[in-house]
Order: C-alpha cells, then sequence, then structure tokens
C-alpha cells in the first residue's frame, strides 16, 4: 500500500508511495487509490505521492517537465499530498536541510567511486 512508513516518536503515522518522476496513468490511480484508502482508514495520518526529485527542476513547478499524467488526478502543487525532490527528503528526514546533506553525501561517494572505478576497473592512474 505504501512503499515507506514511518512512525514519529510522538506516534504520528507517515505514508509515502514512491513512483518514478514521470509514472503513468496506472502507476499514479494506483497511488491515488491507496492515498485516499489510507487517509480514510487512518484519519490522523499523512499519505503522500513521493516523487524523489522534481524532473522540471528544483523549485519549478511539476508541470514544466511536460509530463502531464500525475497532473490528471493529483494537483501536483498541493503539498498535502505530494511531495518532490527537496520537501520530500526534507520531511523524511525532518529537517529542512535533509536534502541538501544527502546532496553532499551523495557528491563524496560518487567522487571516491569514481576515483576507485577508474583506478581499479579501466587501470587509470591520476
Amino acid at each position: 500500500m505504501s512503499d515507506l512508513y514511518v512512525r514519529r516518536q510522538n506516534g504520528h503515522e507517515e505514508f509515502f508511495s514512491f513512483k518514478t518522476v514521470k509514472p503513468n496513468l496506472d502507476q499514479t490511480a494506483e497511488a491515488m487509490r491507496d492515498l485516499l484508502l489510507l487517509r480514510t482508514t487512518f484519519p490522523e495520518c499523512e499519505a503522500f505521492f513521493a516523487l524523489p526529485y522534481n524532473p522540471a527542476g528544483e523549485g519549478n513547478p511539476y508541470g514544466h517537465c511536460g509530463h502531464s499524467i500525475p497532473r490528471k488526478l493529483f494537483d501536483m502543487d498541493d503539498t498535502d499530498f505530494v511531495l518532490l525532490g527537496s520537501s520530500l527528503w526534507n520531511k523524511i528526514g525532518d529537517n529542512p536541510n535533509n536534502y541538501q546533506e544527502l546532496l553532499t553525501i551523495f557528491e563524496e561517494v560518487g567522487n571516491l567511486t569514481s576515483q576507485r572505478i577508474r583506478r581499479e576497473y579501466f587501470g587509470i592512474r591520476d
């Protein structure tokens, strides 16, 4: 029904239904059905349609990416139901800096991994 369940220390429950950033109509309808079921079964919870990043670019309206399918069922700008990119990761981490911290970690790990691949798999020495 959801891909991620979070129960906060205060008992508040959150459900996240992750989809690709350009989901098809079937995926979007399934997420809508699941979110409505969760919110009616557990009225005190929060349930979200979760996209890991915004294909229109961080801070831009989702509609700018040119993909209209999820907008047939969701108001993609309604953060009570839809979380994109930074708003998603900051919500999960319960911290307004979580997204930026994740990007920093990914960059550091990526640099280390890239160096290792170049050295161990391609024999390139810097």
